[in-house]
Parts: structure tokens; sequence; C-alpha cells
């Protein structure tokens, strides 16, 4: 088989990363994909750097193995950390923020909204990324401490996700920025419909999308898109529930999925 066949990787801390999984298929229809979600450990965003650092580096090890032409980092927290796991690694890895930073420096504002994980907003990656490419720009990020728990767990409702977003979204409002939200979390776009509902004069931006241009820009240039003419294979792996995953593809419309593996 040669490297254009192998496998996309993405990763993440559960099944937020199925939505980059869905824009994947859509564009990039040929190619097969292995998806791992970490659900047993899910959120990452209220964990140490350390802790992150290391949990991550078991998933991908996990990967290395399956000869995997690159990783996609499906997950926020994960993305904010990758200066430390890219020199460990002779892979590709391709974060969540970074594409779509690009897009937001482009924008007629000068404030966005931003809810992530408690750890992602801390960091402050996203306004320093964003200064070096349009200092006039501010983002206003408040942390969801346990959205991303109750999206993975399948089980929620329109009033669990207000009751979480209330405060943060309330905080953005009233520091001018909740025009434009940026879902800093791969989980969130899941719930897209439900906050379209809460906030319907709030334009949400989907990460998710933006990494998927930002993969395919990628094997383009390295000339490693797979040239098969029959639609690609989704292997997924979990450390959690593989009920819940099939669900969460369901949910999402993602097809041809091969199997849904757990993964001790």
């Amino acid at each position: 088989m040669s490297r254009r066949e192998n496998p996309i990787a993405i990763i993440d801390s559960g099944v937020g990363g199925l939505t980059v999984v869905k824009e994947l298929q859509d564009l990039l229809p040929k190619e097969n994909i292995i998806y791992f979600g970490d659900s047993k450990n899910v959120p990452y965003g209220s964990k140490s750097q350390e802790e992150i650092i290391c949990l991550t580096k078991r998933m991908l090890d996990f990967l290395v193995v399956k000869n995997v032409k690159l990783v996609g980092i499906g997950c926020n927290t994960i993305s904010s950390v990758l200066s430390f796991l890219e020199p460990q690694y002779d892979l590709k890895l391709i974060g969540a923020i970074d594409p779509y930073i690009v897009h937001i420096a482009k924008l007629p504002i000068d404030k966005v909204g931003l809810i992530a994980t408690p750890f992602t907003v801390k960091t402050n990656y996203y306004n320093k990324s964003l200064a070096k490419l349009n200092p006039n720009i501010k983002i206003i990020g408040e942390g969801c401490p346990h959205l991303a728990t109750i999206i993975d767990q399948g089980n929620f409702t329109k009033e669990d996700i207000a009751k979480e977003t209330k405060i943060p979204m309330n905080n953005i409002k009233e520091k001018g920025a909740q025009d434009t939200v940026i879902l800093a979390c791969t989980h969130y776009p899941i719930i897209m419909d439900y906050l379209e509902e809460l906030y319907p004069a709030t334009t949400f931006i989907n990460p998710a999308h933006y990494q998927a241009l930002a993969i395919r820009d990628y094997l383009l240039e390295q000339n490693l898109l797979n040239g098969s003419t029959i639609d690609g294979k989704i292997i997924v792996y979990t450390t959690g529930n593989r009920k819940n995953y099939r669900w969460f593809l369901n949910k999402l419309g993602i097809k041809n999925v091969e199997s849904i593996n757990k993964v001790e």
C-alpha cells in the first residue's frame, strides 16, 4: 500500500473530534480515517498540562503503529500544548486552533467571543496567535467547565446546555462580544442546533470546518491525497462507551463506519 492510501488520524478527548471527521468525509470522501476518542478521561480541559501531554502521547503512540499519514488534533485543549508534542514525533500534527485563527483575523470586528474548556481559555493561546495576525481584534474567552462532559455522555437536553452556557455567554455579552462567538472545543458544534435556538442573535464559528480545510491543503501540498475510486472507511477507537459513539456517528451523519473498538 502506498503512503497515499494510509489513513488520516483524528484524536480528541472524547466524541468532539467526530465533527472534524464529518467535515473531512464531506471534503475528502476517498480518505480512510482512524478516530481515537479518549472518553474515559474527558474533559482534558480540567486537567494539568502534564496530564494532558501524557494522555495525548498514549493516543499518538497507538496511532504511529497504524501507519497514519498525519494526525489532526481534534481538540483545542491538546492543540494549545502542541509545541510540547511536535518535537517528539516524526509525524505531521495539525492542530485545531491556528486554521480558524487565520479566518478570525480577516473578520471586520474588534471583539470576538470564545467559549472553551477552562484550561484552553487560561492558556491565552488564542489571543497570542490572533495578535500576530491582527492585533486590532480582541478575544473575550469564557470557560464552560462541564459542557464537554455533558455532550460526551450523550443524554443531554436543551435545558442542560442552557444552564451550562448561560453565565459564560452573559459574560461575553457584557464585554461586548456576543455577536460572533468561537466554539473553541470540537464538542460544541455537536450542539449547534441548541446554541442557535438559545442565542439567535449570535453567529457561532465551527472550528472543525477550518481544520478539515487545513488537512486537505497539507495533503495536496505533499501529494498525499488518496487516489482511490471508492469511498474511504472510518475506524473508531475509544477508551469510553462504544454505544455513545454509535449515537454520535448517526447524529452527525458519518458514513462507512467499519468498526467501533474499545481500547483499555
